[in-house]
């Protein structure tokens, strides 16, 4: 059980991230600074530093809260019966929910290679945290690949860890795009978004499923 003090703290640090998520998601991470997140928590600067040693750490704490979101919801999804390959196109639409629910999260989630702070902090607490889930998750669709292979539902003519990760590269790229331009690039195509996305994913699916 936690004490008072532990609840408060944990208390405060999602208050924190969510409002770091509000701002980075609605003006991007170089146009938000320390002070506006600490003013839309309710907190000072220097509060905002106990917790965060620094805004791109807060970033990672951020996106991590966003990865924790999907990977419950994929594993969730694909808890229940069914081929490895059943299994992944669950996981797949569990993507595609988080895109509708909060789009601008899965953009500034496709930037975790790209953010860079002005700190020389070298603890990233965070970010830390973030790759060792990231290496986590990643093992566990790993497994669902492996899985469908095993039950022959999986094409097994790629390597599992070459199919897995050209696999996700794909579908993060194609939401993440989708995110960033997917607006006008629909507007302009007079395509419908719901109907463009189930055909993507139908032909991301396809790649990796088994043709024996």
């Amino acid at each position: 059980m936690l004490s008072r003090r532990e609840e408060e703290k944990l208390r405060k640090e999602a208050a924190i991230i969510k409002e770091a998520e509000e701002l980075f998601c609605i003006n991007g991470f170089e146009h938000t600074s320390m002070n506006e997140i600490a003013q839309r928590a309710g907190y000072t600067k220097r509060t905002v530093y106990q917790y965060f040693t620094c805004k791109e750490d807060l970033f990672f704490a951020v996106i991590l809260k966003g990865y924790e979101r999907l990977w419950a919801a994929v594993k969730e999804s694909t808890g229940t019966c069914g081929t490895g390959f059943e299994k992944l196109r669950r996981a797949y639409f569990a993507f595609y929910t988080l895109y509708r629910e909060h789009p601008r999260l899965l953009a500034l989630m496709g930037m975790t290679g790209l953010v860079k702070g002005k700190s020389e902090t070298p603890s990233l607490p965070y970010r830390r945290r973030f790759y060792e889930f990231d290496r986590r998750m990643f093992d566990g669709i790993c497994a669902l690949f492996r899985a469908g292979q095993e039950d022959g539902s999986v094409r097994a003519d790629i390597g599992t860890g070459y199919l897995m990760y050209a696999a996700v590269f794909s579908l993060t790229g194609f939401f993440h795009m989708l995110s960033v331009t997917g607006k006008a690039y629909l507007g302009v195509a007079d395509m419908d978004e719901d109907k463009f996305i189930e055909t993507g994913l139908q032909l991301f699916l396809d790649s990796v499923k088994s043709v024996s």
